[in-house]
C-alpha cells in the first residue's frame, strides 16, 4: 500500500504524521511495510504545495490509495468524490480542534471524517469516528484553586509553545482531559472547555467552569489535550490494516471499523461510531452492504437569471454526484465539480440576434454523472432572445 500524507505548511509544524500513522497500523498487532509519502510547504512533491486538488492529482498519479493530511479538507467534497471513484480514500480531520465546535454541517460523505480524544470526541463535531492523539500532549498540574466558578489549572507548559506574548489563545474553546485530582470536595475528573489562559509570561495557566467547593489541591493530576491533527493519520493507519488484513475494499474496512467501534449502535454527530477497534473489525461477520456513496440519486431542478449581460445557473445538488453537465440548447456548456453552493454565473454574451420577439430562446438543462451512472435530464428552463444583444461565451 502506498500512502500520501499532505502537510499544507512547513514539515515541522506537523512533525508525528508518519509516526501517528504507524502506530494505529500496527496498534492490532501488525507490521507496517508500505510506503508513506510526505509532501509540505518546504519539502514538496507537487505544486502548489498546499492544494488539495494538486495532491490527489499527485496521488492517483502515483498509485497512492489512501491520502490523509492534519488540516480540513471537507469542503472539497467535489473533489474528494471524484478521486474517491477513482480508488483513493481521504481521511482528514472536522476542521476545528475547539470543544463541540461545528465546522461544517454535512452528512458522512466519502471522506472519514475524525475527531479526537480519548474517552469522548474533543474536537469538532459531524465526525465518522476518533481516537486518541498519539502524540498528545500531557502535563502534570501543578496547582488547582478557584475563584467564584473558574478553576484555575496551573501545570508546567500545558497548552505548547507561546507566542511572542507568553499566550497562545488558539487553545481557547479547546478541551482537557482533567485526571487524578485530589483534596477537593469536588474533584474535576473528565473533559472540559478551556475558556481562557492567564498571561503571566509563563503560559502555564488556563481556566475552566468548575465548582470544586472546600479544600485544596494534594497533587497527582494531568492535564491530557489530544489534537485531530494526529489522531487522523492514526484512524487511518487502523483502517488500513483491515484493508490490508482482510485485502478488502476501502468501503467495506470502513463499515467494519463502523459496526464494531466504541459507539457502534448509537451514532452521534458529536462521537460519531466511536474509537475504531482494528481487531474486533477484521473478526467481524456481519453481511458487508453496498458502498452508498457510489449510488447516483436522482436529479433536481435548475433556475436561470439574468445578471446583468450574464446567466446566473442554479442546480440542486444530487446525491453522491461525482460531476454536473450543463447544457445550453442540447449541446454541452459546462461541466462542474459538487461544491456547497451548486452556483454558476456563466459570463457570456449572446451573438445570436433575434429577429422578432416572439422568436425562439436559450434552453438549460443538467444532469448529474458518477463513473458510468447518469440521472435524467432536469426540466428546461429558457432565456428568452430578447433580452440580448449579442453572445460570446468566454
Amino acid at each position: 500500500m502506498k500512502v500520501l500524507i499532505q502537510i499544507p505548511a512547513e514539515m515541522n509544524t506537523e512533525p508525528n504524521q508518519e509516526s501517528s500513522f504507524i502506530s494505529g497500523y500496527e496498534s492490532a498487532g501488525g507490521t507496517w511495510s508500505g510506503e508513506i509519502l510526505i509532501s509540505s510547504t518546504d519539502q514538496p512533491l507537487f505544486e502548489p504545495s498546499e492544494d488539495m486538488d494538486a495532491a490527489l492529482e499527485y496521488a492517483y498519479q502515483n498509485g497512492v490509495t489512501l491520502f490523509t493530511r492534519p488540516s480540513n479538507g471537507s469542503t472539497y467534497n467535489g473533489l474528494i468524490d471524484k478521486y474517491y471513484e477513482l480508488g483513493i480514500q481521504c481521511v482528514m480531520p472536522a476542521g476545528d480542534n475547539a470543544y463541540e465546535s461545528i465546522p461544517f454541517d454535512s452528512t458522512l460523505k466519502r471522506a472519514v471524517i475524525i475527531g479526537a480524544g480519548r474517552d469522548i470526541n474533543q474536537t469538532g463535531r459531524y465526525i465518522e469516528f476518533f481516537d486518541q492523539d498519539p502524540a498528545h500532549i500531557i502535563r502534570n498540574i501543578a496547582n488547582l484553586s478557584q475563584s467564584g466558578s473558574k478553576a484555575f489549572v496551573q501545570g508546567n507548559n500545558i497548552g505548547g509553545n507561546p507566542d511572542a506574548s507568553g499566550v497562545n489563545l488558539y487553545f481557547v474553546n479547546w478541551a482537557v482531559l482533567i485526571e487524578g485530582v485530589t483534596g477537593f470536595q469536588h474533584n474535576p475528573s473528565g473533559v472540559y472547555k478551556i475558556t481562557d489562559f492567564i498571561d503571566d509570561g509563563w503560559y502555564n495557566k488556563y481556566k475552566f467552569t468548575f465548582n470544586l467547593g472546600t479544600g485544596s489541591y494534594t497533587g497527582g493530576g494531568t492535564a491530557r489535550m489530544d489534537f485531530s491533527s494526529n489522531s487522523g493519520p492514526y484512524i487511518a493507519g487502523k483502517m488500513a490494516f483491515i484493508k490490508d488484513t482482510l485485502n478488502c475494499s476501502w468501503w467495506e474496512a470502513r463499515y467494519r471499523m463502523r459496526k464494531t467501534a466504541s459507539n457502534s449502535e448509537s451514532y452521534t454527530t458529536a462521537n460519531g461510531y466511536g474509537i475504531p477497534d482494528a481487531a474486533a473489525a477484521i473478526e467481524f461477520e456481519g453481511v458487508i452492504i453496498a458502498d452508498p456513496g457510489k449510488v447516483i440519486g436522482s436529479v433536481g431542478n435548475i433556475s436561470v437569471q439574468r445578471i446583468a449581460d450574464h446567466v446566473g445557473i442554479n442546480i440542486n445538488a444530487v446525491d453522491n454526484a461525482a460531476e454536473y453537465e450543463i447544457f445550453e440548447n442540447g449541446e454541452l456548456l459546462t461541466t462542474k465539480f459538487p461544491t456547497i453552493y451548486n452556483t454558476g454565473i456563466i459570463p457570456h454574451h449572446f451573438t445570436i440576434k433575434r429577429r422578432y420577439k416572439s422568436e425562439g430562446g436559450h434552453h438549460y438543462k443538467y444532469r448529474a454523472l458518477r463513473g458510468s451512472q447518469y440521472t435524467a435530464f432536469s426540466s428546461e428552463k429558457k432565456v428568452n432572445y430578447l433580452n440580448f444583444k449579442q453572445f460570446l461565451y468566454k
